[in-house]
């Protein structure tokens, strides 16, 4: 039994090596092309600085001027905000972003050629025509898009957004740490802010929101600007599939490995806690590396198996175990305690058989 024991071990550790050379690519080229594209760029939208005009007692040309001093770099027109919007943005020197909405039958066909579209609810359509103009397609992170399959993923953008109800319940300070979270921790290429008009100073507080984000990003090394490639959409494997393969076997294999080995190795408990922590660390090292996409974070891929990845591993521990200790199992009574009427249902475990 050691001399298999020493085997599975051996085993087990080739395997980790060469899931854990694969995931080391896709890592090295995402941090390849983050070193090189910092590029974040803080959007508003036109019907918000209409709103802030009221507030700030300007026009929306100089509201927009003022968002692009505390740092915007790009303002998002509905279709019918484009003929007075498109105007005020590029005076202000900022850079439009269209949003499309499929139930109001917006017509790709009349925006710009090789412009950045917002499509509603993340719902992409007309594809073809999304294909034919050459449109930037921006999608909302972790929010499952749909009709975004004809479209070539280099013209798929990075946005991160929060929910209306998010902007007006939470404090000015951790508004500034989710966006600044989004392109440290994901390099979300474009940030949308919301801005917010439930406080005393509407104002102030959204000069204070703006500055607050711009500053900090600048302080992590982003360059304000107009983000309009991405490519962190290819950072990771080509072979997708193979990818999410390698990554479920990472899941099922590690935790069943350091589950019975914590059993089965002869030897202290600080050894066999190591070894157990190693098997976890190299787990989700190798899982996160593999699956250092953008493709998942905009959920175009998903990776599925975590309930297998929860489940598997500790039946095959039991399983494992039952085999090889069956003086253990042999002959016990198992009982179940019925409730208030008392009820108790005995039954004897057939002895195992030599396997």
């Amino acid at each position: 039994m050691e001399k298999r024991n020493k085997a599975a071990l051996t085993v087990l550790l080739l395997f980790s090596a060469v899931l854990l050379l694969w995931s080391i690519f896709p890592v090295s080229r995402r941090v390849a092309l983050e070193i090189k594209h910092k590029t974040a760029d803080l959007a508003v939208s036109y019907s918000d600085i209409r709103t802030l005009s009221k507030y700030l007692k300007k026009g929306t040309r100089e509201t927009l001027a003022v968002c692009r001093a505390n740092g915007a770099s790009s303002v998002i027109l509905t279709p019918s905000e484009m003929r007075e919007g498109l105007k005020e943005a590029k005076s202000a020197g900022l850079e439009p972003i269209f949003k499309a909405d499929r139930q109001k039958q917006d017509n790709l066909a009349d925006f710009p050629a090789g412009a950045r579209i917002l499509f509603v609810n993340n719902e992409v359509f007309d594809a073809g025509i999304a294909v034919a103009r050459d449109l930037k397609v921006c999608l909302v992170e972790f929010y499952r898009p749909a009709g975004y399959e004809g479209i070539n993923k280099k013209n798929i953008l990075t946005l991160h957004t929060l929910k209306d109800r998010e902007t007006y319940s939470l404090s000015t300070e951790k508004l500034k740490k989710r966006f600044l979270r989004a392109w440290s921790e994901r390099k979300t290429g474009i940030l949308y802010v919301k801005l917010k008009f439930n406080t005393p100073d509407p104002a102030a507080e959204n000069s204070l929101l703006l500055k607050g984000i711009s500053g900090g990003l600048k302080e992590e090394g982003a360059i304000l600007g107009v983000f309009k490639e991405n490519p962190y959409i290819l950072g990771g494997s080509n072979n997708i599939k193979a990818v999410k393969a390698a990554a479920l076997l990472a899941a099922l294999l590690l935790p069943t490995a350091r589950l019975y080995l914590a059993f089965k190795i002869n030897a202290p408990v600080l050894v066999r806690f190591v070894v157990m922590s190693a098997c976890s660390l190299f787990a989700g090292l190798i899982i996160s590396g593999l699956l250092a996409d953008t493709a998942f974070m905009l959920k175009l891929e998903e990776f599925r198996g975590v309930k297998l990845a929860l489940t598997l591993p500790v039946l095959a521990v039991f399983l494992g175990l039952c085999r090889s200790e069956k003086s253990v199992f042999a002959g016990k009574m198992l009982r179940y305690a019925g409730g208030g009427g008392g009820v108790a249902i005995k039954a004897r475990a057939t002895t195992l058989k030599e396997g």
